[in-house]
């Protein structure tokens, strides 16, 4: 399962990265987290509000430098974790969508 993110009454093209974000569940609730949203599976936010979040979070200090998360298997399930700074770049994205919205919201589901 994954979580996309796009501008709010805009379909994403596919052929076009810069029109939508999208990551895997665990990623995006990480990433809702990592900016102080809603940790929900739908949601919309204002471009303007998400473009502050964004950019308080790549700040070149410490706190906003996110660690690796290793690889682990617990039963049938294996979260194949992800490299340091995934989430900062993954930030990068979601800024470089909120500066195509113009006045919109940026929604995900």
């Amino acid at each position: 399962m994954s979580v996309t993110f796009q501008i709010e009454g805009q379909r994403p093209d596919h052929e076009d990265d810069a029109t939508f974000v999208n990551l895997a569940n665990s990623n995006a609730f990480d990433l809702l987290a990592w900016l102080a949203l809603p940790v929900e599976p739908c949601g919309v936010v204002s471009a303007r509000e998400l473009a502050a979040r964004c950019h308080r979070r790549l700040w070149d200090v410490d706190r906003n430098h996110d660690p690796e998360r290793p690889a682990h298997e617990e039963g049938n399930f294996t979260d194949c974790g992800r490299r340091a700074g995934y989430l900062r770049e993954r930030t990068a994205e979601l800024l470089r969508l909120t500066e195509r919205a113009g006045g919109a919201g940026i929604q995900w589901s």
